[in-house]
């Protein structure tokens, strides 16, 4: 140990005497250093920046919308070619789709769920948001709520929101479905949404919907972007990524096209989705004007 404590005290004086003598010989002229040459600095952007200092950037962007890149053509229904939609089987070779059965109000409905069997004989079972199987596009999804409804527009409620009927102390068939998803009592459903600690995005026009609920005490919930642009895809399109992100677990949907034909887009989404669907009203009053935002009127935007 001694030994090889000399040995690197000496390593360490040799080179601070190497330093020293190098830098005195600096001091007295007798060695030349030369300093590292430095590249010319190019600005490879200033071409591009003269461009775009030289140009009205808004006009480019109107001309590039007249030059009508968009694919987003109004389509015909016989024109539609949906291919085939992701399978349950295929995606989920282990598991099952199976539906427990509730009652409510004299109703009967069934809400789903994934069984997953394991390789020792047992199961477990999940949450599932892949909606009915086997279902063409063209035909949409089975309206789950179109009773639910109807009856609450027979009874003239002008209001038929979650919140308004769970604080009149109703439980409806939205907090129903939602209570036995997530494994909860309904009157515990209930309250959470009254005190406005949860909500249930259950709009009366998305009849195809199968309820599920939004709130700290619940499940977390996954949302996926899809949506056209002013470029390219398809009603076909849109509908297969809906697909593809309802059966990976999607729980919730946002439509964010900006392209053209955004209404009758979101019309095929809407009857096709299980879960909700959101909005971002802008883009599509952006599209009615044709890009020009100075034309955007109350009435416009409302009706998006």
């Amino acid at each position: 140990m001694q030994c090889a404590t000399v040995q690197r005290r000496a390593a360490i004086g040799h080179s601070r005497s190497s330093a020293f003598g190098l830098n005195n010989a600096r001091r007295q002229g007798a060695v030349h250093v030369a300093a590292p040459e430095r590249a010319p600095k190019v600005d490879v952007d200033a071409a591009e920046r003269a461009r775009l200092e030289s140009t009205d950037a808004f006009a480019e962007l109107v001309a590039v919308a007249n030059k009508k890149q968009s694919v987003n053509r109004p389509q015909k229904i016989d024109d539609l070619k949906f291919r085939q939609n992701p399978t349950f089987k295929d995606c989920f070779p282990g598991s099952v789709k199976c539906y427990s059965t509730i009652e409510h109000n004299g109703q009967t409905m069934q809400v789903p769920f994934r069984r997953v069997h394991l390789t020792n004989g047992s199961h477990f079972d999940l949450y599932d948001t892949s909606g009915s199987q086997d279902v063409d596009p063209r035909q949409g999804l089975p309206k789950l709520r179109a009773g639910w409804v109807a009856a609450r527009d027979a009874a003239g409620h002008k209001c038929q929101t979650q919140m308004y009927y769970a604080r009149q102390g109703v439980i409806t068939e939205e907090m129903a479905f939602v209570a036995a998803r997530e494994g909860m009592d309904p009157e515990f459903m209930r309250s959470e949404v009254a005190r406005g600690r949860a909500i249930i995005p259950a709009n009366k026009r998305h009849l195809e919907l199968e309820p599920t609920v939004i709130g700290r005490k619940f499940l977390t919930k996954i949302n996926a972007n899809i949506g056209n642009s002013a470029v390219s895809s398809s009603i076909e399109e849109e509908v297969e990524k809906l697909q593809w992100s309802t059966i990976w677990g999607a729980d919730t949907i946002m439509d964010l096209s900006t392209g053209a034909n955004i209404h009758e887009t979101r019309e095929w989404i809407m009857r096709n989705s299980p879960v909700p669907v959101g909005t971002v009203p802008i883009y599509q009053a952006l599209e009615k004007v044709d890009g020009v935002v100075e034309n955007i009127t109350w009435e416009v935007f409302k009706e998006t």
